[in-house]
């Protein structure tokens, strides 16, 4: 369980694009406790993951994206 806590928040930090929150960890839990659910399947994780408030809910674009500079000499 302490591996698939630890793969879920790292998980949540990518897809997310931030650092989680003490207001993150309840949604983390749940993942887990459904991946235990399936075995802790990666897939189990992922699914969690994207069908969460959280990750449904976040803001696109804020502090994710990078803009790129087109080099218009060539």
């Amino acid at each position: 369980e302490r591996f698939a806590r630890t793969a879920t928040e790292k998980l949540m930090t990518y897809a997310l694009g931030r650092q989680l929150t003490a207001t993150d960890m309840p949604t983390a839990r749940a993942i887990v406790r459904g991946a235990a659910e399936e075995d802790y399947r990666f897939s189990a994780l992922v699914l969690g993951l994207v069908s969460s408030d959280v990750f449904q809910m976040r803001i696109a674009g804020r502090d994710t994206t990078a803009t790129v500079a087109l080099d218009s000499s060539r």
